[in-house]
């Protein structure tokens, strides 16, 4: 045989044999691939079979749902959505989930940092917009609580955050919350142009709140042109001369709060004689102008709770001008702040009662600032508010004060008043929030007998409780067999807490 032939011969085998090594290699592969296949279906197989054993599984759809929907209310955690996380565990899972639309009817706007051109900023990406669009969809005709954070003019822009605020404009009809929080003024201003193209139907709370650097935002136009008819609550940083434009859709609003007001000019008196239903009113006052004070009262016959707060106050009087200014026939409480070292303290010094503006008023309260070392006068508060029924010290926890019951049962002893007559002669229950005093329930329970022996009504008392804890238990079952304990509660509505 010639050599070359012989070469032939050789290179042939070992061609045949790489070949036949390659096809057993790849029937390997394909053994793999079906033995992976395989496994598969039996770990399929055996996630059904154990679901199918776990003591859950025979809830009915109907009830799951409702574990869901309960779930999703104590979900604090915004960074894992609740609804999210139940529709990755199972097949069936996820099916409810997607089907359950109050599990996506919560929904927070974040922005994310994107680059372009070397360029920094904050946008709504895309996969947030998807998410936002995700959650609309399934919510379906659930109302939705709508969050919008740090929404800055500047960020506006770029074509994502339009075409994001047109997604929201479109779906204003379902929102059941509002809250545009920690944004600038235009920034704000051009949101809700975003949500003006609609009618509001079904809104029943907005939060318009400004970045700290901010007072107030001025409107220049309506708020909600096309209607807000189920609007009954409002927290706004508006300045008094821009309430007006808020009018048409405030016509049902029962609970306001407006923080960091500046009142100088009749607008203020105009816009809250205009809400013919409220009831619940929260004023922050930066400042109240005297010549205020020259226009006629402010009228609110259906007002039943009043909070006037005055901390950061340039001037001494701002907040017993807010006071005298409005008449309330239906007021039964009252709550004042004003008590702290970083602002003038709350001057009601002046003699006048206030029994002719508040003729129905129950309850008094007295807010006490953190930093404070210094304390309403009650003998002077008590000359300005001669017919309350309770009254609650909120002393809160980093004020300097030892201010406790013993000091206000002072206070309100009988004869105190000067002329032998009782003060405050138709208190029955004093509520105080803390006190670096510790109980001393003996002396307490014979301080309240005398007072009872002169004619004070006096029956209860609202304490904390770590006060209960310090004086043991004989000790207050002695107090009690004179007066009523309690734990300490403010009893004060709170319209503006969402959550």
């Amino acid at each position: 045989m010639r050599p070359d032939s012989e070469d032939h011969q050789r290179l042939a085998l070992s061609l045949t044999r790489r070949l036949e090594d390659a096809t057993g290699r790849r029937e390997l592969v394909l053994q793999q691939e079906n033995f992976d296949r395989q496994e598969k279906v039996v770990q399929q197989e055996l996630k059904s079979l154990h679901n199918m054993n776990a003591a859950i599984s025979i809830f009915p759809s109907e009830i799951l749902s409702m574990v869901f929907e309960a779930g999703a209310l104590l979900d604090s955690n915004p960074k894992c959505h609740f609804g999210s996380l139940v529709s990755h565990v199972s097949r069936r899972w996820r099916e409810i989930a997607l089907a359950t639309p109050r599990l996506w009817n919560k929904i927070e706007c974040t922005r994310s940092k994107a680059v372009e051109e070397g360029h920094t900023y904050m946008t709504y990406s895309e996969l947030e917009r998807e998410r936002v669009a995700a959650f609309l969809s399934r919510s379906k005709s659930s109302p939705v609580d709508i969050r919008i954070q740090d929404f800055y003019d500047y960020y506006q822009d770029d074509i994502q955050t339009r075409n994001f605020l047109a997604i929201l404009g479109d779906q204003v009809g379902h929102f059941y919350h509002l809250s545009i929080i920690e944004g600038d003024p235009n920034g704000i201003l051009n949101t809700l142009k975003y949500l003006s193209h609609k009618p509001a139907s079904i809104l029943r709370s907005i939060l318009i709140s400004l970045e700290c650097d901010y007072d107030f935002f001025h409107l220049e136009r309506s708020l909600f042109p096309f209607g807000a008819p189920h609007l009954t609550i409002a927290q706004l940083n508006i300045a008094t001369s821009s309430l007006h434009f808020c009018l048409p859709s405030f016509q049902h609003l029962q609970c306001l709060r407006l923080r960091g007001i500046q009142v100088d000019r009749h607008e203020f008196r105009d816009a809250l004689m205009a809400l013919t239903v409220l009831k619940h009113l929260e004023l922050s006052v930066d400042n109240f102008s005297q010549r205020a004070t020259r226009f006629p009262a402010v009228l609110l016959p259906t007002l039943r709770f009043l909070q006037v707060e005055t901390y950061n106050l340039h001037t001494h009087d701002c907040a017993i001008l807010a006071i005298i200014t409005i008449h309330a026939a239906s007021l039964t409480t009252l709550s004042l702040s004003g008590w702290d070292d970083c602002a003038p303290e709350l001057d009601l010094s002046s003699e006048e009662a206030l029994e002719s503006h508040f003729p129905a008023l129950q309850h008094l309260i007295l807010a006490i600032g953190n930093t404070t070392n210094t304390s309403p006068d009650l003998e002077v508060i008590a000359r300005r508010f001669p017919e309350i029924e309770r009254l609650t010290c909120q002393v809160l926890p980093n004020s300097g004060l030892c201010y406790g019951i013993d000091h206000i049962l002072a206070t309100i002893d009988a004869g105190s008043s000067g002329d032998g007559s009782l003060r405050w002669p138709k208190l029955h229950t004093v509520a105080v929030s803390g006190s670096r005093t510790p109980l001393d329930a003996a002396a307490l329970h014979y301080k309240i007998y005398v007072m009872r022996d002169a004619g004070h009504p006096l029956r209860q008392l609202k304490l904390p409780k770590s006060l209960f804890v310090r004086a043991g238990a004989k000790a207050m079952g002695y107090l009690r067999t004179i007066v009523d304990v309690e734990d300490f509660s403010l009893d004060w509505p709170t319209p503006f807490e969402f959550e």
